[in-house]
Formats: C-alpha cells, structure tokens, sequence
C-alpha cells in the first residue's frame, strides 16, 4: 500500500487526478477520497494547498467549489441545481415609540454661602512643594501631568477643602434627599 507522506509532488498529482474521477471536485470530496485510498487522514487544506502551490499542474482541472449534493450529468458536468423559489418576506412590523420625555437638569447647586471659595494655588504634582496628605486634591486646571490642583488646606479625613467636599458632594437625588441619613462610623 502506498504511504502519501511518501509520495513526491508529481506522484501527488497524479493521485488527485486520478481523484477527480470518483469526486465531484471540491477539495472536501477529493480528500475524503485520497483518506480512503491511502488509509491515513488527508485534509482539504492539504488539497487545497497542493493546488495553490502547482496551479499550472491543475489548470486543466480546476476545484469546483461545488457542494457533494450536486450531481454529475452523464458527461462529467455538473448539473445545475434547480431554481429555489423564494418565500416572500413579510413586511416588518413598525413600532410607534413616543420620543422619551426629556427633564430639565437642574444646575449643581453652590454650597452654602458661608464656606468661602478658596483661592487656588495652581500646583501639579510633580511641584517639590506639593503635600498631597494636606491640601485640596481637587482638579482645577490642565490635563494629564498637566493637571492643576487647588491645594488650599484639607482636613485628614477628606481629600478635598470643605468648599471643594460640598461641591462634590452635592444635594443628591430627590430619593436620596427623602432617605434618613446614614452614620459615618470612623474606622480605625
């Protein structure tokens, strides 16, 4: 029994030629055929790639690209497969959506007249005399390295001056308003 590993590249061929007699020419269809003959797994790829590696071997003889489900006529050819007649779609169906209801937003409310607005000093954090554990981390100016922060004094459990934390805290959702507040307990 012949060994396909074995073969050289002619007798490779040859060996799909002669394939091309019992198949119907699609690449699935001869490797199914030369597995077979030559009782070892043979894929289509490895067709495939015989045939991109020697086009002027297989000019004469090109794949199909036709499915198994095709038949030959009495000539070899392949017989058109007869027309599928088309089911006609039904139109789809349309869903009237009303446009969503747009609420005003309300402006970020200011915090209580009575903690000033700091004035900032403008310091990255790359400045030498930049103490992030003690001063106002809230961005003021400038992107990336860039950036710019208040730096006006902060108490140790915030990030933020009391300005900046009651800008970032704001009012909260009408819900959130009507739930009781929660204590804060102070960990460790």
């Amino acid at each position: 029994m012949l060994d396909w590993t074995k073969l050289n590249t002619e007798q490779r061929i040859a060996e799909v030629k002669n394939a091309q007699k019992f198949s119907t020419g699609t690449a699935r269809t001869l490797a199914r055929y030369l597995s077979a003959k030559f009782q070892q797994t043979i894929s289509r790829n490895a067709v495939i790639g015989l045939y991109g590696r020697n086009p002027d071997a297989f000019a004469d003889m090109p794949l199909s690209g036709v499915h198994s489900s095709v038949e030959r006529d009495t000539k070899g050819q392949f017989k058109a497969p007869a027309p599928k007649q088309a089911k006609p779609k039904p139109a789809p169906k349309l869903k009237v959506v009303a446009p969503p209801k747009i609420k005003a937003v309300k402006a970020k409310p200011e915090p209580s007249p009575d903690v000033p607005k700091p004035t900032p000093m403008l310091k990255k954090i790359m400045d030498h005399d930049w103490d992030g554990r003690h001063e106002c981390r809230w961005p003021v100016d400038g992107e990336k390295e860039h950036t710019r922060f208040c730096c006006a004094p902060a108490s140790a459990e915030t990030s933020y001056c009391d300005y900046h934390r009651l800008v970032a805290r704001g009012r909260g959702t009408e819900s959130e308003r009507k739930v009781a507040p929660m204590p804060v307990r102070k960990v460790a």
